[in-house]
């Protein structure tokens, strides 16, 4: 409570108090001391001149009616008379008492002999007083002395009278004020209490509802009750609240906006500040460090960084405050394959110029880079088959023309050869124009409840030669009564690519298996092979459009879209495609099928 506003206040108050009753304390005390003594004066010059008048009447100083009218005045005024003559001598009381006084007289002459005035030594006012100790009882003594006049001599009359009593008085009087003090500081804290107390309970219930705040409560206001300077400040102080609070919600809303963009962006999103250390990164920044994003703020950009060129790069813009771009690669784990992104990295600077840090902005190029492998790759395939039919038609037309079949038997053979070629080449365009077209969607949709298991047997069927020149069979596992809501002709087609893939991979002797099952308000229908089988890394590539396996799988050259048809086409009746496959296990492709309209809104 010391260094509390309330303790400073109520401190402050008491502090006042006390000075001013210390202060009246001295005056009042000086004041009703000078009082009662001159009252006590005044009273003993009265009762001494009285006294003088009286004794002046008698002719004989010492006689015993002085001594008696002395002796009753000492009685009644307790005090203690002396006669002195001109020579300074005291005459009265008795001998004993004289000589008491005498000694008592030469005593105050020798400790205070100023205090002890001659007989004739009397003022304007017609008296002196004087105050001294008794030597004896060392208690205080007021002394006056007056003229006594006689007609014979004159001398003086000494009137001395204990301050006892006075002193007592002062002291009760001391006491009372002391007590009446006390009580007055005791109520003056308990008034001050209240006040402060009622300035103070404010200004703690403002610093109640700054702690709430600094909690996080923004809704916390101060209750105010009053129109003076604290009240005021009070409604102030809501009034900043209420702003505050707005613009803490608008950070908060901008900052969430932000953290949603940023953890939205499909690029990664770096920053650090001028010592390198780590103070945002989103989701995708991933891509290139070595520890989860979130775990990355705080910690050195070259304990988290996955590339040991990335610290480099962010340390050159940092010292040069430029922008750089580059180009790294590295591996990626979870797909078993290289990664390839760019990098952008730029200064932060703030209004004035200093720099803050950097930020990075890294895209993965990886699938880019790889479709262009893929695309690469398939116009040499397709060059390559455009080529050997092409170079086959030209070299037997040639041959013809030149003469060289022997018989027209034979040059019949050349022609059919040039003619199959062809066709080969007709079914390359075919295919390729197909996959345009599905993608564009250029093809007609004509959905139907198709009976599955008819549609099945019909595509097995036409590809049964083909299955006998290498040995296999195909088995059908398809219930009698599925219906699936599709294009006979788009069904058609998906069904011939997934048998013809299953034969061009399948092993010689083998066996291909064509199922189906209920799936909810899909059908799925599955081709299974007993070939090598796919890597997992290759697997979800197989659906995108030019790519096609490892030709050391092949047993004849594909186009590398038949799967992507598939895919297309099983997208356009609203399913889904799949694929399951071990190294050495064979491979299970499937798709999924609605079984009325209505079930195209959802995916299989």
């Amino acid at each position: 409570m010391r260094n509390s506003l309330l303790g400073k206040m109520i401190g402050a108050h008491l502090t006042v108090i006390v000075i001013v009753f210390l202060t009246l304390f001295v005056a009042v005390s000086y004041l009703m001391e000078y009082y009662f003594h001159r009252a006590k004066e005044r009273e003993l010059v009265h009762n001494a001149a009285e006294l003088a008048e009286s004794l002046a009447r008698f002719p004989d100083p010492v006689g015993p009616e002085v001594l008696a009218v002395i002796g009753t005045f000492q009685q009644f005024t307790g005090t203690t008379v002396w006669i002195v003559d001109s020579a300074g001598r005291i005459v009265t009381p008795s001998r004993d008492a004289l000589e008491r006084a005498g000694e008592v007289m030469a005593a105050l002459a020798e400790e205070t002999p100023a205090a002890v005035p001659a007989p004739g030594d009397f003022g304007l006012d017609g008296f002196i007083s004087w105050r001294d100790w008794d030597p004896d009882t060392g208690q205080p003594l007021l002394s006056v002395a007056v003229p006594l006049r006689r007609d014979d001599a004159a001398g003086a009359l000494y009137v001395h009278t204990p301050l006892v009593g006075v002193r007592s008085t002062i002291r009760a009087v001391r006491r009372l004020l002391v007590s009446a003090g006390l009580m007055a500081a005791g109520a003056a804290a308990v008034v001050g209490l209240a006040f402060a107390g009622r300035i103070a309970a404010p200004l703690h219930a403002m610093n109640r509802v700054v702690r709430a705040m600094a909690e996080g409560d923004w809704r916390r206001r101060v209750d105010v009750r009053s129109d003076d300077e604290v009240g005021r400040l009070g409604r102030a102080f809501n009034v900043m609240a209420e702003r505050l609070a707005e613009t803490i919600h608008q950070l908060s809303e901008e900052k969430q906006k932000m953290e949603a963009i940023l953890s939205s962006m499909t690029d990664g999103v770096l920053f650090v500040d001028e010592t390198q250390t780590v103070r945002m990164a989103n989701a995708a920044a991933a891509l290139v460090l070595n520890v989860p994003p979130a775990d990355a703020p705080g910690r050195p950009l070259s304990a988290v960084a996955a590339h040991e060129q990335l610290p480099g790069l962010f340390a050159q813009v940092i010292s040069h405050r430029t922008a750089v771009e580059a180009t790294m690669t590295g591996a990626n784990p979870e797909a078993g394959r290289t990664r390839t992104f760019r990098v952008h990295v730029a200064p932060v600077t703030d209004e004035s110029g200093r720099i803050r840090g950097a930020v990075g902005l890294f895209h993965d190029d990886s699938e880019t880079v790889q479709l262009q492998k893929l695309r690469r790759e398939f116009i040499a395939d397709v060059s390559h088959e455009l080529r050997t039919p092409l170079t086959s038609v030209r070299g037997f037309l040639e041959a013809i023309a030149d003469g060289v079949p022997r018989s027209e038997e034979e040059a019949g053979e050349y022609l059919r050869i040039a003619i199959d070629e062809t066709a080969r080449l007709q079914r390359l365009a075919d295919a390729l124009l197909e996959a345009s077209s599905i993608a564009l969607g250029g093809v007609a949709f004509e959905p139907v409840h198709v009976p599955l298991e008819p549609a099945v047997r019909t595509v097995v069927d036409r590809v049964m030669p083909q299955a006998a020149a290498r040995g296999m069979t195909v088995e059908v596992d398809v219930p009698g009564g599925l219906r699936v809501w599709a294009d006979a002709d788009k069904l058609d087609r998906i069904l011939l690519n997934l048998l013809d893939n299953a034969l061009h991979y399948g092993r010689d002797g083998g066996r291909v298996t064509v199922a189906a099952r209920s799936a909810g308000d899909f059908v799925e229908v599955s081709v299974e092979d007993d070939g090598p089988g796919i890597p997992e890394a290759e697997q979800p590539l197989v659906w995108e459009r030019f790519y096609k396996v490892d030709k050391a799988r092949r047993k004849a050259a594909g186009s590398g879209l038949g799967l992507v048809i598939v895919r297309q086409l099983v997208e356009l009746h609203g399913g889904r495609v799949g694929l399951h496959s071990r190294p050495g296990r064979g491979s299970r492709f499937y798709f999924t099928l609605p079984v009325r309209a209505e079930a195209r809104t959802g995916r299989g």
